[in-house]
């Protein structure tokens, strides 16, 4: 719960800060604020707190994949899902109608990519 608060006080406070300097990033502010190097510092650090970031992601979906193999089925469903959107959305039909259509089957198609996925486990048998 606690996790909630402190990003809860993080994005009030950038947003305050933004607000306050002419809805400027925070890598401009800290430009203007502390100079160049304080902004190269930031950025630096901004980096490497995401990749932190991502790796724990990757953690929790690897360990989830490994305990649920539905999901990891259910996951690779929708990517797939997601190109096949991506292409007929662009290539086909007029705007406004083929997105109505393709967000219809979309829908349906996650349902059952979502039943098929416990129904046909993909089971990685990985070793280190």
């Amino acid at each position: 719960m606690e996790r909630f608060f402190f990003g809860a006080v993080h994005d009030l406070g950038s947003l305050a800060t933004s607000l306050k300097t002419d809805g400027k990033s925070i890598g401009v502010i800290i430009r203007d604020q502390i100079g160049m190097r304080g902004k190269q510092l930031f950025i630096i650090f901004s980096f490497s707190t995401l990749i932190l970031v991502i790796g724990v992601f990757a953690d929790i979906i690897a360990k989830t994949f490994v305990a649920n193999p539905g999901v990891a089925s259910a996951s690779i469903f929708f990517i797939g899902l997601a190109i096949a959107f991506g292409w007929v959305n662009k290539f086909v039909g007029n705007k406004k109608t083929r997105f109505i259509i393709l967000t219809i089957f979309g829908v349906i198609l996650m349902y059952i990519f979502v039943y098929l996925g416990m129904k046909i486990p993909i089971v990685l048998d990985y070793k280190l």
